[in-house]
């Protein structure tokens, strides 16, 4: 887990970082994160050495769970302690198994509230990640240009800011 931990960390730029660190910040980049997570790092597979970890230590409940369980030790660890991972295993034990929902389908995100959907062209400046296709161009209130990206190899749809 503090592989996994120090993994993410590694991605995100000092921005990103205090943002994700923050729980009520980062509400907003979750859901697409968290699918992100479950497509890039095999979440899905219970034969990743990740998930078998999680497994062993009962802190795996489904692919539902990991990236939340992995996020919530990054913010833990971003404010000077550890997460308690008996206690996360005894909450997944004693709650009901959520059911995976698979990728959010094509265009059901608007984007953060108070966004504005702009040409497509706008967003044709930002660095992309490889195999990714661009899916919808956004100004968000605080005048930040994002971009909502598919990967064309696993359709996990995540997002990209001025260039990051």
């Amino acid at each position: 887990m503090d592989e996994a931990v120090a993994c993410l960390k590694s991605t995100l730029s000092p921005a990103d970082y205090k943002t994700l660190a923050e729980r009520e910040a980062s509400r907003r980049f979750r859901g697409h994160l968290d699918e992100m997570l479950r497509v890039q790092w095999k979440l899905r597979d219970p034969e990743t050495p990740l998930v078998r970890y999680m497994n062993r230590h009962g802190i795996y409940g489904s692919a539902v769970g990991a990236p939340a369980t992995i996020i919530a030790a990054l913010q833990a660890e971003a404010n000077g302690a550890r997460l308690n991972y008996t206690a996360v295993a005894a909450a997944i034990r004693a709650a009901p198994v959520s059911p995976d929902p698979g990728p959010p389908p094509p265009g059901t995100f608007d984007g953060p509230v108070g966004s504005e959907t702009l040409p497509m062209s706008e967003c044709s400046e930002l660095k992309l990640p490889p195999g990714a296709v661009l899916s919808k161009c956004l100004r968000l209130s605080d005048g930040t240009m994002t971009a909502l990206v598919a990967m064309k190899e696993d359709q996990a749809m995540t997002e990209v800011s001025d260039g990051n």
